[in-house]
């Protein structure tokens, strides 16, 4: 009887190892997944900040040019205009940062939304191999489980914090672009 527990000890501690090894590695995936989609996001953004910050200096010199050629008292009429065309380009940098910053926020839910996902199919995974061990080891039962709930809890708030983290970061590097375009607009208007 007592080799018999001492067999079910060791099965149960195999168990447990394998268990432990496999939320490790879940936990390393799923890290590593949302890494790449925070870096994908990054990338997509620099991408689409860089070509509007070069179409916008385009159009900025070709402004200039045309200035220079009118006469001095077109020349009043048309800065003006431009000044006006200045504010609503300003409006519009302010919609579309808006309107990237929703996409970030969106794109963060999504991850989240899986990371949970991935989460509650690894917790079904886990109880059901649990249930199984169950069977031939019950005394061992609560244990295991509120281990799992830690290690689950763990995650889930290690996973929260680097979102966090990735998304402050994200948002202030997309808040400091933003203010160097209005500033180098600004800058452009007032020369």
């Amino acid at each position: 009887m007592r080799r018999k527990n001492e067999d079910a000890d060791r099965t149960f501690e195999e168990e447990r190892a394998k268990l432990a090894e496999l939320l490790e590695q879940e936990h390393a995936a799923r890290t590593e997944e949302l890494r790449r989609s925070l870096a994908v996001v990054r990338s997509e953004l620099g991408g689409i900040l860089t070509e509007e910050a070069r179409r916008l200096a385009e159009e900025r010199r070709q402004e200039f040019e045309e200035k220079e050629r009118r006469a001095a008292t077109e020349y009043s009429i048309r800065l003006h205009q431009v000044q006006q065309r200045v504010e609503e380009r300003i409006a519009e940098w302010t919609q579309d940062l808006e309107r990237v910053q929703s996409d970030i926020a969106a794109a963060i839910t999504r991850v989240e939304e899986r990371q949970r996902e991935a989460l509650e199919e690894m917790a079904r995974q886990v109880k059901q191999e649990i249930e199984e061990i169950a069977l031939e080891a019950r005394e061992h039962k609560a244990t295991v489980l509120r281990e799992f709930h830690k290690a689950v809890v763990t995650a889930q708030e290690e996973a929260a914090r680097r979102l966090a983290r990735e998304l402050e970061r994200a948002v202030s590097s997309l808040a400091a672009q933003g203010e160097r375009i209005v500033a180098q607009e600004s800058a452009g208007r007032f020369s």
